[in-house]
């Protein structure tokens, strides 16, 4: 009910839309639009501390306000991401990184560690399941045989969580893919005095004019004393 919303030929300039989005939250301005191509869905609106409200970009109708994080998937996600570390821009996303490495280290690695057979006899052992032990040595041969596959899928999963953390693994892909590393963003500029800023429709026309086929946007409209907008674009197809 959030999301999908009937089709339109002229759907309400974007500008429009932020100003009925913005008295619905009278509580801060606009943080984000995102826009989806889609004919049948609303516009995203996104205010501090990630509440977001969704308006009909047709009726100009508000369909409702949620918080990115609430409810049971809002919570898994903002424990997941150790959202509840507020302090520094990043810096639950490098604890999270700090626990994943912790997590490689102690149980897989060390997991690993403590399974490798100790002679060459019990190496054939190492890889089956004892079916005719019982009691304790069962569970133990149970732990250690499941523990090694189980350990294989958890290898990829903290590994490739690393990247989403640390620059260095992010640069380290980009040298083995032979990629280009995402160059810094320019820095912040002052707005000009008495210029007058384009509307955000404006900018979202310039988007699709620069970009390709844009599948999702999400323009991040500058504040009074800045003179930059940023626009982040995944185009149909990626």
């Amino acid at each position: 009910q959030l999301l999908r919303v009937p089709a339109c030929a002229r759907p309400l300039a974007l500008d429009r839309l932020t100003a009925i989005a913005e008295a619905a939250h009278p509580a801060g301005r606009v943080y984000a639009v995102e826009v989806t191509r889609a004919a049948t869905s609303s516009v995203a609106f996104r205010f501090a501390e990630y509440d977001y409200v969704y308006v009909d970009p047709c009726r100009g109708a508000v369909l409702g306000i949620k918080n990115h994080y609430a409810g049971v998937f809002g919570t898994m996600d903002w424990l997941h991401r150790f959202k509840f570390i507020a302090h520094g821009d990043g810096a639950g996303r490098s604890v999270a990184g700090w626990f994943n490495v912790g997590f490689v280290l102690l149980l897989i690695i060390g997991g690993l560690v403590l399974w490798w057979p100790r002679s060459r006899a019990a190496a054939g052992r190492a890889f089956r399941f004892n079916w005719r032990a019982r009691g304790v040595p069962r569970t133990l041969s149970l732990h250690k045989v499941a523990g090694l596959y189980l350990s294989l899928l958890l290898l990829v999963i903290t590994l490739t969580a690393l990247p989403l953390s640390f620059q260095p693994f992010r640069d380290l892909i980009a040298w083995a893919t032979h990629s280009p590393v995402a160059s810094p963003l320019p820095p912040k500029l002052a707005a000009p005095a008495g210029a007058t800023p384009f509307g955000m429709q404006a900018l979202w026309r310039h988007a699709n004019a620069r970009a390709g086929d844009i599948a999702w946007a999400s323009l991040y409209y500058p504040p009074a004393h800045s003179a930059r907008a940023e626009v982040d674009i995944v185009e149909r197809g990626t």
